[in-house]
């Protein structure tokens, strides 16, 4: 459930428990609930009071009332069989039949450097100085320890090359209780807030630069419906102008050139 649908919970409950209390104003109120709610405008205690009893998902579990939940990992699995590889290599030669050889190799080629690994961020499984950019888009505000990811992407580029991130700018960490294990969770599991100047503390040697884009009062207002189908110079302006009016950036994309 998002904050939206949160909020809008709350607010029914409570207004049913202002109506309940105006019309018995000398009663006791008990109440029962499977989602308490955790934001800074809506809480579930301020409205009823602390909880007299929590019974989460490992007491449920200890009960037999319900099963063990577990998480796995969705990790796409990317090897090939050996097996197949030879009918692979034959359904090629049939697509492309009728094909002038040039272009065939050529597709070859093409499509065999089209390559995807899983790796952990911590360490990822390329030699030093390997390639020519690395990017991670919307990642390092998820990451317990962001450093120790920049420093192996930093430590695969090579010299001239490019680390470049995306990540949202000045968030405010907020956290809610979670349903399931009743413990403070963070709001879209992000744990860590960035501006410009903590992204170029992690600086270690060349040049650093970075740019703010997105208006966290448009993002509010929902104008992002809008403002996608308009071209993107517009966007830009629009996107200019409100943050001069308001200086609340949503976002910030930096970059380290290696030296």
């Amino acid at each position: 459930m998002n904050d939206e649908a949160h909020k809008s919970q709350y607010d029914f409950i409570d207004g049913f428990a202002r109506h309940m209390w105006d019309a018995l104003p000398h009663a006791s109120f008990i109440g029962f609930t499977g989602t308490p709610i955790e934001l800074a405008d809506a809480n579930t205690r301020a409205v009823f009071g602390d909880y007299i009893s929590i019974y989460d998902i490992q007491r449920a579990v200890e009960d037999g009332a319900t099963v063990p939940i577990y998480y796995e990992s969705r990790l796409a699995k990317l090897d090939l069989p050996e097996e197949l590889k030879p009918r692979l290599d034959a359904e090629f030669e049939e697509v492309t039949e009728g094909e002038e050889i040039e272009r065939k190799e050529g597709l070859k080629t093409k499509w065999a450097q089209l390559e995807a690994v899983v790796a952990h961020g911590e360490r990822l499984p390329f030699a030093d100085a390997t390639f020519d950019c690395a990017v991670a888009s919307e990642v390092i505000e998820h990451l317990p320890e962001p450093e120790r990811v920049l420093d192996e992407m930093w430590r695969v580029v090579r010299p001239g090359g490019r680390v470049l991130i995306s990540t949202p700018y000045r968030e405010r960490i907020r956290y809610v209780l979670c349903i399931h294990c009743n413990q403070p969770t963070p709001i879209h599991a992000h744990l860590n807030s960035f501006d410009e100047h903590r992204l170029a503390s992690y600086l270690r040697q060349g040049r650093f630069g970075y740019t703010t884009f997105g208006n966290k009062a448009l993002l509010i207002a929902r104008t992002h419906v809008l403002l996608g189908c308009v071209p993107h110079w517009l966007w830009r302006l629009v996107d200019w102008l409100a943050n001069r009016i308001l200086p609340k950036p949503a976002h910030i994309v930096a970059w380290w050139d290696r030296a």
